[in-house]
């Protein structure tokens, strides 16, 4: 039941993306780049690195549930990719179309999302 919950509060959150930057894990990982290229590959470099986790969480938490809830879960996620380019494209629209800085901001978006995802899918693993 408390799965099915979260299920829900997840579905019901994703038109709510708010879209937040972790820049101390930006800084740690970035911040001796100097030039904005440099950036943008170190960005892209932070969210495959976030992806590839949440693809690990991923494969654990569908795993671990019965053959229905799988199918639930694999129709959310999909979703859940949808909206999370598709947010991140906007709000990075918005912040600096057109920029050098856009790629840099776009794949740092991506990966703030990724890991808040991550977060939610280990929840699931939880209950």
């Amino acid at each position: 039941m408390k799965t099915i919950l979260l299920l829900i509060s997840i579905v019901i959150s994703l038109p709510l993306f708010a879209i937040e930057y972790n820049w101390s894990k930006w800084e740690e990982q970035c911040g001796r780049e100097r030039t904005q290229l440099e950036l943008n590959q170190c960005a892209y470099q932070q969210f495959l690195s976030s992806n590839n986790q949440l693809n690990a969480v991923y494969e654990k938490t569908i795993n671990s549930l019965t053959l229905q809830k799988q199918k639930k879960l694999r129709t959310e996620q999909r979703l859940w990719l949808n909206k999370r380019d598709s947010s991140c494209l906007t709000q990075t629209n918005e912040e600096a179309a057109g920029g050098s800085i856009w790629p840099m901001l776009y794949q740092l978006c991506r990966a703030g999302e990724t890991d808040r995802r991550i977060k939610q899918l280990r929840k699931l693993i939880s209950h």
